[in-house]
Order: structure tokens, then sequence, then C-alpha cells
């Protein structure tokens, strides 16, 4: 199976874009794709690697620095693959809000992905992107994780809504 080359560099770029919170067209992306492929690519990639799965580790090998990126892409791959909860917690202020439902979720095995958190005068608002993949593992059931969550909630006065991400995007759509 042959590595696409060009759609590897495109997506290190946009994400090294990304990270730096650059902007910009893709006309300009695809010019440093472009220029990168005809330089550093057809000098790094001896032709009987070109042909193998992943010329990442290869490429990082000649250029240590490229390491990183390697890492980012693969964490990105991770985490698409992943199994996610949509969180929201909303309430009256108080204290260890945050400390109390990021417990909860340790307990379960769950990994905080994406966290958001606001007062809007004395309520208190947070979204968070939870990875349920190790939860699922260790035998805890999605309804099991939600009901534990909601009751963390009520315990606190504060409203918990745990939706499957797949659910939430789905809602998104309609």
């Amino acid at each position: 199976m042959m590595i696409d080359k060009e759609a590897l560099i495109r997506q290190v770029t946009q994400h090294v874009l990304n990270k730096l919170n650059y902007d910009l067209p893709m006309e300009v992306i695809e010019t440093i794709v472009t220029e990168v492929v005809k330089g550093i690519l057809k000098e790094l990639i001896p032709e009987e690697k070109s042909g193998k799965e992943s010329v990442i580790p290869f490429i990082a090998e000649k250029i240590p620095s490229l390491a990183y990126c390697s890492q980012c892409i693969e964490m990105y791959k991770r985490r698409e693959a992943a199994e996610k909860a949509v969180i929201t917690v909303t309430g009256v202020n108080s204290p260890g809000i945050v400390a109390s439902i990021s417990t909860k979720i340790a307990e379960m095995k769950g990994d905080i992905l994406d966290i958001s958190q606001t007062l809007i005068g004395d309520y208190f608002t947070m979204i968070m992107i939870v990875d349920l993949t190790n939860t699922k593992k260790s035998g805890i059931s999605f309804e099991q994780f939600k009901e534990s969550l909601i009751n963390k909630g009520k315990e606190m006065n504060l409203h918990v809504t745990v939706l499957h991400e797949l659910l939430f995007n789905a809602m998104q759509r309609i």
C-alpha cells in the first residue's frame, strides 16, 4: 500500500498551523505541501521505504524535530477513534465543582480531553469532552457512567447532562 506523501505533509502542516493558531487559506497550505514534497521528501524517503504503511518513523530519524509531529498525529488518531461523552454541568457556583466532577470521572477511568468553564454572575457552567475507552475496558457501561455523574451533580445541587458523542453529533446535524 503506497502512502500518500502529500496527504501526510498536508496533515502535519495543518496540525502545526492549528497548534500555532494560524488560520491560513488552503492555497497557502497547498503551496507549503508542494514545496515540501518537491524538496525534502524526495531526498528523505528512499524508494524501498515509500511502499511502507507509515514513513513517519523513518522521516523522524532523519529530522528529529518531526518526531514531535508524528507523536501529535498518533495522539490525534487515538483521540479520533475513542468513544467519547459530552458532559455539561450547570448550577450556582461553589468551591470544588471542577474537582468533584473530575474526581468522579477519574474514579471511573475516564480521561478528560477538553474542558471549558465559566462563571456568569453566580452561575457556574462547564462543558467537558471525556474519553470513555478505559471506562468501557474496566466494565463500566455508558449508562453507569452517566448515572454516576448525574448523582454526583445532585449531591452538589448541580444539573449534569451526559450525552454520548454520537448522539451529540446527531443532534447537531438536525
